[in-house]
């Protein structure tokens, strides 16, 4: 029973993992995008979030930072406990340069 629970907690930890990428990538080609915003991107992501993974990442935050002329954007969250006491969280960080039209 043990090893059952197991498995199906390493399964929502993978589930919730690919839903966290797919946010963050999203959302950061959105902030890279030329004519997209941090705000913009960050309410992109929290919608993917909601959509993708209501029940997969518990207490989701997303960030979204512009420093250097890159754009980065993070989700993470926890995943739900299966077994009493092993915490697991998720990290996705997309980050790039923003897109820039270059004439030939």
């Amino acid at each position: 029973m043990l090893l059952l629970v197991a498995g199906l907690q390493l399964a929502l930890y993978g589930l919730a993992s690919h839903a966290a990428a797919l946010a963050a990538e999203e959302a950061g080609a959105a902030a890279r995008s030329a004519l997209g915003t941090s705000g913009a991107a960050a309410a992109l992501a929290r919608g993917d979030v909601r959509a993708i993974a209501s029940g997969l990442l518990v207490d989701p935050v997303v960030t979204v930072t512009e420093t250097h002329g890159r754009a980065e954007v993070t989700v993470r969250g926890g995943v739900p406990e299966l077994l009493p006491g092993l915490h697991l969280s998720v990290r996705a960080v997309s980050a790039g340069p923003p897109q820039e039209f270059r004439p030939a």
